[in-house]
């Protein structure tokens, strides 16, 4: 391919007609610059670039991706946090862009980190036993679910306490308690039904499987699968939405239970949320 530049001359050559000397010495060859082939980039390296040249995003977002996980796994919207009063128990999902390593009194190593989604941010504390149990996880770019507690004192900037950091693996596997299928009666027929059970038994796990019925013109069934368990995952996720609709696929989550404290103040059992 020829250079931008390069075409635009030739062109602006041709519309105004005049001629070049080299155009009065036959057996010229057009002489064209020689550019490198180089690989087409990523969407993670387009985004990548946008955001070091520009200071932003222009295509999109590298959270889009993940946009599910980040609405399931917080307990609280990410610019909501901050307000959310000093010790409450705070689950957040989100992409690590800082990582501040630091040595405490003790001579352990610690760390300040900054976690964010697509317009929010809020910095949190590592202590140096959590930070060597998950420091694996706690890498730039990484999207994680850290769960611990906020730190909101008056004369400081609102910061979580880490306690446990989970890789968005690890989130899918253990967070989600319960899943809730709805059937509509008069659109899903026994294949749609035999192909979402298929389904389920592939991705068996722990996750409780509860199944509604409505609009057969029947009056509304509701039951706990007996025999199915199973793992929910994004492509599991997504191809149930297909089939059954989004509204009609729901997860409830449990946060984990906080070291320190018996009572949860309700916030650490089950949470539903369509995705």
């Amino acid at each position: 391919h020829r250079s931008v530049p390069a075409a635009s001359i030739d062109q602006q050559s041709r519309h105004s007609r005049q001629a070049s000397i080299f155009d009065l010495v036959e057996g010229v060859a057009s002489i064209e610059p020689s550019l490198p082939t180089v690989p087409v980039w990523s969407t993670t390296e387009i985004l990548e670039n946008e955001k070091a040249t520009l200071g932003f995003y222009l295509s999109g977002h590298p959270l889009q991706i993940h946009a599910e996980a980040l609405r399931l796994f917080s307990t609280i919207p990410l610019k909501e946090a901050s307000a959310a009063g000093d010790g409450t128990p705070l689950m957040l999902c989100g992409r690590v862009s800082n990582v501040k390593p630091y040595n405490d009194r003790r001579g352990g190593e610690m760390a300040f980190i900054t976690l964010e989604d697509f317009s929010s941010s809020i910095e949190g504390v590592v202590f140096a036993d959590t930070f060597a149990a998950h420091r694996e996880f706690l890498k730039v770019d990484n999207v994680v679910v850290l769960i611990g507690r906020l730190s909101a004192r008056e004369d400081e900037t609102a910061k979580i306490i880490v306690e446990r950091v989970l890789a968005l693996e690890t989130a899918w596997s253990e967070l989600p308690r319960l899943m809730r299928l709805v059937f509509d009666g008069k659109h899903v027929d026994k294949t749609i039904a035999s192909r979402v059970s298929q389904m389920l038994r592939t991705n068996a796990g722990s996750c409780v499987v509860h199944f509604g019925v409505r609009d057969s013109g029947l009056p509304a069934l509701d039951f706990y699968s007996k025999s199915l368990k199973v793992r929910p995952n994004p492509e599991l996720v997504q191809k149930l939405q297909e089939m059954l609709g989004a509204e009609n696929v729901r997860l409830e989550v449990a946060m984990p239970q906080l070291r320190g404290r018996e009572k949860s103040n309700g916030r650490n059992g089950l949470r539903p949320a369509t995705i």
